[in-house]
């Protein structure tokens, strides 16, 4: 994912500049090396592979997480996305490791909050 971790390091690698203005739901590949071109077509035809249909999956909301016997939910998703997956999980009655960059602030305060009025803070 280029997110706002990956920026620095990106900087200094020898990228096409328009990979500056990749974000966190871009997917950015780089290849090095005496045939790094090889390397780039070789990513970009596993990408353009056409796997087999999936099996059909259950999603994952509130309802089957209340359905699960763990009581951890580690979230660990773009920050656009984290506040909101971190409130279904308290609300499940799970505690919350929020491994996401990109919360605000007053998402932030909105989660501790509701974890500590439940007594899971």
């Amino acid at each position: 994912m280029a997110t706002q971790a990956t920026s620095t390091r990106r900087a200094s690698w020898d990228l096409d500049p328009a990979m500056a203005e990749a974000g966190p739901d871009d997917l950015v590949l780089a290849a090095s090396g005496d045939d790094a071109e090889a390397g780039l077509r070789a990513a970009a035809g596993l990408i353009d592979a056409r796997p087999a249909p999936a099996p059909a999956r259950r999603r994952c909301g509130a309802r089957s997480l209340r359905a699960v016997e763990a009581d951890l939910a580690i979230v660990s998703v773009p920050g656009e996305y984290a506040a909101l997956e971190a409130h279904k999980a308290l609300g499940a009655g799970m505690d919350v490791l929020l491994f996401s960059d990109g919360v605000s602030v007053e998402d932030e305060v909105s989660l501790k909050q509701r974890a500590h009025a439940w007594g899971g803070w």
